[in-house]
């Protein structure tokens, strides 16, 4: 079906329900796609997608605003940087809980800030991997899921291939990690 993407921002602009019915039905499926892909569930697509659609419509009535690419590829960006900003903010940054002080009833506060803070440096190490990478040693290292579990999660041919991406993410982070050594 060919969609006018000019006939559906302007009923984006005049907020007609059938506006939002087509974006959803033609533009949700990719997002969603990404976003299970990238470390999401389905209810996470559906509140970005919902984010993106307000976006777009706080956009829309902008008095100059105008599309430089399509309708899709434009939701699809806007959608991509809200779970990017999700993931950056909620899932990567080390959480320290009770649980922990309890369990290290020997340890002083000074061991404790110790390992808040080698989380926090972790944590700022892996946002600068990509996506792909973070979600690889996220399921490995944080979640503990063997290499085949990582291999069918993330869709990869077979063990080798998964192994070696994980080699490569390792081998990122060290980098990454030595990087930030030198300029301290």
């Amino acid at each position: 079906m060919f969609i006018e993407e000019n006939d559906i921002l302007l009923k984006i602009r005049k907020e007609e329900n059938a506006a939002f019915d087509l974006l959803y039905k033609f533009y949700f499926p990719s997002i969603a796609y990404y976003i299970q892909h990238n470390s999401g569930n389905t209810a996470d697509a559906e509140d970005v997608f919902q984010e993106a659609i307000i976006v777009l419509l706080q956009k829309s009535k902008e008095p100059h605003f105008t599309l430089t690419a399509s309708l899709k590829t434009y939701l699809f960006a806007i959608a991509k940087n809200i779970w990017l900003k999700k993931l950056r903010t909620n899932q990567l940054v080390y959480q320290a809980n009770f649980e922990d002080l309890e369990e290290c009833d020997f340890c002083e506060l000074e061991d404790f800030e110790e390992r808040i803070s080698l989380g926090e440096k972790i944590s700022e190490l892996m946002f600068r991997l990509s996506v792909s990478c973070q979600r690889i040693l996220r399921l490995s290292f944080w979640f503990g899921d063997s290499i085949e579990t990582i291999m069918e999660k993330i869709g990869y041919k077979n063990k080798h291939s998964a192994s070696s991406q994980k080699n490569k993410c390792l081998d990122k982070m060290r980098q990454l990690s030595e990087e930030n050594l030198t300029s301290e």
